[in-house]
């Protein structure tokens, strides 16, 4: 009898190690893949998890928590909650890569916030710095320059995102960046709309729209995509941001209209 009861126990430690890994391995890789599944909410609680578990004292795995929590909150359209996750980056001694990616987001951020177009400049450069600048980041760049006024320089940089080409994965020491390349491009559509209806270009605007909102995973991007962007002479006359709910028409055929009662940008998209 003792003889089998020492037979199950050798048999169940190893069995038991390979839970253990099965799961260690499914904790790290679940945000990651509810993030490329569409599934926002979701990722963001597997960061959280990720981020509390034992593996938190490796700086690699808790700050790379810390920035999937904080897409997936910027994902949902949780924009000021996404900023407080960045900054609780401020000062950590990130690899390039994941600084690249946490420059790259706040840049974005600050641009859909219609906030400190500034701050987003100079944080799209320190990530232009350390990656070859995707479309994203060339649109989010003339966006930036957009709101500075200087439309001859954001000009420059949306006909570079033209010709500009996006890496699938980014590959550093510590961290590997994945992308989405159908959201990517629903994200670089939704952008080229919003510069294009700055500019006073409504029909190219709603083209890129289009294409924005047809994307099927329910990010900000699409989203807004779908409510529309306001025309140019209405956000020069308001003083509120150029994403209120003055819109050039609605994607999905609804009629204009000069009033429309806005969505919260902390609602979950």
């Amino acid at each position: 009898m003792s003889s089998v009861i020492a037979s199950l126990v050798v048999l169940a430690a190893p069995v038991a190690l390979l839970v253990v890994l099965v799961r260690l391995v499914w904790r790290s890789w679940a945000p990651l893949y509810f993030m490329l599944s569409g599934r926002y909410v979701e990722a963001q609680h597997a960061s959280t998890r990720m981020e509390r578990g034992w593996l938190r004292v490796l700086p690699s795995v808790r700050n790379g928590a810390r920035y999937m929590r904080a897409l997936a909150l910027h994902m949902q359209g949780l924009l000021e909650e996404c900023l407080g996750e960045l900054h609780a980056l401020t000062g950590e001694r990130l690899d390039p890569n994941l600084a690249y990616a946490v420059s790259s987001l706040e840049a974005s951020t600050l641009v859909l916030l219609e906030r400190e177009p500034d701050r987003a400049l100079a944080c799209i450069d320190r990530a232009m710095e350390l990656w070859s600048p995707s479309p994203e980041d060339l649109l989010i760049r003339a966006l930036a320059l957009q709101s500075l006024s200087r439309e001859e320089e954001a000009g420059r940089d949306y006909a570079r995102a033209e010709s500009a080409t996006r890496a699938a994965v980014k590959v550093g020491l510590r961290t590997a960046l994945v992308e989405d390349r159908e959201t990517k491009r629903a994200i670089a559509a939704y952008l080229r709309g919003l510069f294009l209806a700055r500019a006073g270009d409504e029909a190219a605007a709603r083209r890129e729209l289009e294409i924005a909102a047809a994307h099927p995973k329910p990010h900000v991007y699409a989203e807004r995509a779908r409510r529309g962007v306001p025309s140019r002479a209405r956000r020069d006359d308001d003083e509120r941001s150029s994403l209120a709910p003055q819109v050039l028409g609605r994607v999905d055929g609804g009629d204009q209209r000069a009033n429309e009662t806005p969505s919260s940008e902390n609602k979950k998209a």
